[in-house]
């Protein structure tokens, strides 16, 4: 067994022959669990003086005045308020968090935030509704990051930032590298680009995908047809109608809500994918399967994310180790939206 000093949750649960979550249980006074065992647990404890750690330090030695102590035995998800009922992406990674997290007997609080915003999570934190955090987008010169880290709260990002944090996501660039090079390979070179939002981590290391397959084939990009910030439809029409009238002969859209409004835009204009142009996602979900024509995408398994943001976020809380970088896989899935002999070029 462990010095005392170093016990942790899953140590007692081998120790004592029983699950993790028993565990917990036990501790917290939470979920159902038969008395005895609820005493055997309690009473070990005590025999070797464990004491359960409210929360991981990150930062401070303590938390600033005015924040709770930790021992809600709850996780508060930060989620971005623009996409809660429109991405499908966020609405399975949430199921994946939940399922993990009750697995250790914790529930979920959602906090939602404007971009970058902290409000909320403020306000949870303040009232001690919350003994960590999931953060479900990344961005640049990250404020939520900055106020976690403040008040040495424990938390998880899912997506990929250079910080010295626990974060999970997917090779990202790798995946965008991966579509564009295959395109590439078909013979395409005028491939146009219409990305999400600058402020957001994944919107830049899929431009950088972008790029670097260009590189690999030493083929210089042609930065006319990189279009960024594409925030609505009309927006993104606009997008469209240049890279027509540029000679584009592929449309590459920064995610599946921007590839279904492509779709639609070429669609109300006549041009006919992929008899007419080829079209392409970074990021594939049921928008993506079940237009008309389906679009090849950058899968990756959302719910995966969601699952292993949910471990990490435990682990942490749970004084147990948590690796600072986790990735899952994707896979190149190709349909009917790049199956055209496009022949378009600058004019």
């Amino acid at each position: 067994m462990p010095a005392q000093n170093s016990l942790t949750i899953q140590n007692i649960a081998d120790h004592l022959g029983i699950s993790k979550t028993t565990v917990s249980r036990a501790i917290s006074g939470r979920g159902r669990i038969g008395g005895d065992t609820r005493k055997q647990v309690l009473d070990y404890c005590e025999s070797v003086g464990y004491r359960p750690r409210r929360a991981k330090k990150t930062g401070p030695e303590a938390p600033p005045s005015g924040y709770a102590p930790a021992g809600s035995r709850n996780i508060a998800v930060i989620l971005p308020d623009s996409l809660l009922h429109d991405s499908i992406f966020f609405q399975n990674c949430l199921a994946g968090i939940v399922e993990s997290a009750a697995a250790a007997d914790y529930d979920i609080v959602i906090a939602l935030e404007e971009d970058a915003g902290t409000t909320a999570m403020e306000r949870i934190f303040r009232r001690g509704k919350a003994d960590g955090a999931v953060l479900m987008r990344g961005y640049v010169d990250d404020p939520q990051i900055k106020f976690l880290k403040s008040r040495s709260i424990p938390f998880v990002l899912i997506g990929t930032t250079p910080e010295d944090i626990v974060q999970v996501d997917s090779n990202v660039t790798a995946g965008a590298k991966a579509l564009v090079l295959y395109l590439l390979g078909m013979g395409l070179r005028h491939i146009a680009y219409i990305g999400g939002k600058e402020s957001y981590l994944v919107s830049r290391k899929r431009e950088e995908g972008f790029l670097r397959a260009f590189e690999e084939y030493l083929i210089p990009a042609d930065h006319s047809l990189i279009f960024r910030n594409a925030v609505n439809s009309s927006l993104i029409a606009y997008y469209v109608d240049n890279a027509l009238q540029r000679g584009a002969q592929c449309i590459v859209g920064g995610d599946d809500l921007i590839s279904r409004s492509i779709l639609q835009a070429l669609t109300e204009r006549g041009v006919r994918v992929p008899e007419d142009i080829l079209l392409a996602s970074m990021y594939n979900s049921i928008y993506t399967t079940s237009s008309i024509p389906p679009i090849t995408s950058v899968d990756v398994d959302p719910r995966e994310l969601g699952e292993a943001a949910g471990k990490r976020i435990v682990s942490l809380l749970e004084r147990e180790d948590a690796p600072q970088r986790t990735q899952i896989q994707y896979n190149l899935v190709i349909r009917q939206s790049t199956q055209g002999s496009v022949r378009r070029g600058k004019p």
